[in-house]
């Protein structure tokens, strides 16, 4: 069953921010984190406006949306902090929500696009 405000948010949005965790209950479906690009597919050919953010923590996180019909998607990794000397992830309490802070400035800076 979806969620009862879902379309009413969708069809007034211009992104769709999904963490993993929360993708059922926004997309009102059981959702296959295995190939999450089906689900996300039926969700964009319904609300085709939509770009949808696609949160999965430390494997960082992918941009959907549609392009001529298509599915088009830009990945983006997450940090290895293995890689910097010096520096190391004590406690990831609140990254997620830095992220999407961070990821609507952007957003805001490049007027939605």
């Amino acid at each position: 069953m979806a969620v009862t405000h879902a379309g009413y948010f969708t069809s007034r949005s211009l992104f769709s921010i999904i963490a993993k965790w929360t993708s059922q209950k926004i997309t009102g479906n059981k959702f296959n984190h295995e190939q999450p690009e089906k689900e996300i597919q039926k969700f964009l050919d319904e609300y085709t406006h939509l770009k949808f953010l696609y949160k999965e923590g430390a494997k960082g996180s992918s941009l959907y949306y549609k392009k001529e019909d298509e599915l088009a998607c830009i990945k983006v990794p997450a940090y290895e902090f293995k890689d910097y000397e010096g520096l190391a992830v004590v406690d990831t309490t609140g990254a997620g929500d830095a992220f999407t802070g961070a990821f609507a400035v952007g957003l805001l800076e490049l007027n939605g696009e």
